[in-house]
């Protein structure tokens, strides 16, 4: 009986994931469709979309260091691959979808932390920092999931899939053949399966934070699409398979995101302020709409972005203002 209600569960997951990524996450205010690739390859333009109105990009670094326009988008990469090349920005620019980037700037992640060690002692330390975050969050999690049904339906389902899962020392080896697919479908489904064992790993600490950020932040750009158009957002949103978490925290919205991100411990929450250049910074997304028409063949196709690139910013006061009273 055990075995059969692990297999009906294991179903029901898989289920309610290939949903999510063939049709994409849904809110009130948008419809989030996940693009997980492989840091060292990236992904191909035809894995986009072609009737999305907004584009987000995973770029761990500082925006300062990419201003303007130009130089965002010809010179930041991650682990050495450009993060936009032409052909996306050509197939963005054809179909006017909109580019967004909201990540944090995640230099020396440890030292932000404030540890610099190695090995043990930095899986025992990571361990602690993720103790403490757990039990500070489930000291008010009974309360907090009685008033608001969408955490209550993420505990249950984060906890449904860890135990699935998470407990399998086998999953990266079995779904890693699957991360390799050609079709784009069976390939995230397969990172999102792998990833869902971040939930119990300790040293994913800070990437979920990053995730609950870059969350937060989608949902925040969702609601500034709805007031300016009235429609419901398309995204589609480009991260590494690590961020797959990303998903229920779109599903549960910003108040669970921001309320979580305060779970953190005040010292790293302080340094990562420091080294993303203050409290309105962190919460600060940037859009960028592009001139339309583009093509690679074009003799001035990177003048044409860098003279014609609109940028504006789009901040999530609330979460703003509740960090700058860290102290």
């Amino acid at each position: 009986m055990a075995g059969a209600s692990v297999a009906v569960a294991s179903g029901a997951v898989l289920s309610n994931e290939v949903k999510k990524v063939i049709n994409g996450i849904v809110t009130e205010n948008g419809i989030f469709y996940p693009l997980y690739e492989n840091h060292s390859y990236g992904i191909s333009e035809q894995s986009i979309p072609g009737n999305i109105d907004i584009y987000f990009r995973e770029l761990a670094n500082d925006l300062s260091d990419y201003s303007p326009a130009d130089t965002l988008f010809t010179e930041s990469s991650l682990y050495n691959v450009r993060a936009f090349p032409d052909s996306i920005l050509e197939r963005l620019s054809q179909a006017n979808t909109e580019v967004m980037v909201g990540d944090l700037n995640v230099d020396n992640t440890l030292a932000v932390a404030n540890f610099s060690l190695t090995g043990a002692e930095t899986s025992l330390s990571a361990g602690i920092i993720s103790y403490k975050v757990l039990k500070k969050f489930l000291a008010q999690s009974k309360e907090e999931t009685v008033e608001d049904p969408n955490k209550r339906k993420f505990l249950k389902y984060a906890t449904l899939a860890s135990v699935v899962f998470g407990l399998s020392n086998l999953i990266p080896s079995v779904v890693l053949p699957f991360q390799m697919q050609p079709n784009k479908e069976v390939r995230n489904l397969a990172s999102r399966l792998n990833t869902v064992t971040a939930y119990l790993h300790p040293e994913h600490t800070v990437l979920n934070l990053r995730s609950l950020v870059m969350a937060d932040k989608m949902l925040e750009m969702a609601k500034d699409f709805k007031l300016r158009t009235n429609k419901r957002v398309k995204m589609a949103f480009q991260v590494g398979s690590a961020h797959s978490n990303i998903e229920d925290f779109l599903e549960a919205g910003q108040d669970f995101c921001r309320s979580l991100i305060f779970k953190y411990p005040d010292f790293i929450l302080k340094n990562y302020l420091e080294v993303n250049s203050g409290a309105e910074n962190f919460a600060t997304s940037r859009i960028y709409s592009l001139p339309t028409g583009l093509s690679t063949t074009d003799l001035d196709f990177h003048q044409k972005i860098a003279t014609g690139t609109i940028e504006r910013r789009v901040v999530d006061y609330n979460l703003a203002n509740a960090l700058s009273k860290i102290t």
